[in-house]
């Protein structure tokens, strides 16, 4: 007897209709067969439907059932949004991130004018939040448009790797 022959292991791969008749119509491919002993599930326009779980069970002559979880997600540069908080002697700014995965790294605050001529970077906390003390004397400094960069390591549909949001702020008497 061949040794290999036993200590192969046979992966049955059928007609994806008898397998679940819901994945006829689908971008759920099944490539392989029992004639290659090989089988792949390959999805086609992967989407946030798609993700999930996914259990590969397989078997060899010889042995019970084997099981591989596969926790499929997608991966997306973060969408920034600003959050502006005012209270009575201040005005907050926190950069708001949201992406998958949601670790990220903040850049420095940039401050433009509305005329787009850059003023300067501002280091704002670790967390996000840029604040301004109300200030008469100085009203109009802090005016203009303020963009807060964000990265997750997933590069945007733009090609960057930090993302932006932006804000504008013009004080008409108070901050």
């Amino acid at each position: 007897m061949d040794s290999n022959a036993t200590d192969k292991t046979y992966i049955p791969c059928t007609d994806v209709n008898l397998l679940n008749p819901k994945l006829k119509n689908t971008n759920i491919d099944f490539i392989g067969g029992t004639n290659t002993g090989k089988c792949k599930l390959k999805i086609r326009s992967f989407s946030s439907v798609d993700e999930g779980s996914y259990t590969c069970k397989f078997w060899s002559r010889c042995s019970d059932a084997h099981y591989n979880v596969y926790n499929v997600q997608l991966k997306n540069s973060p969408v920034v949004e600003i959050t502006r908080r005012p209270t009575e002697l201040k005005l907050i700014l926190i950069c708001n991130p949201s992406g998958n995965p949601a670790n990220y790294t903040l850049g420095d605050w940039e401050h433009w004018s509305e005329f787009r001529e850059h003023i300067q970077n501002l280091e704002g906390t670790p967390d996000g939040t840029l604040t301004f003390l109300k200030s008469s004397s100085r009203l109009h400094e802090t005016d203009g448009i303020y963009k807060c960069k964000a990265s997750n390591g997933i590069h945007g549909t733009n090609g960057h790797l930090y993302q932006i949001g932006t804000s504008l702020v013009y004080n008409k008497g108070n901050i």
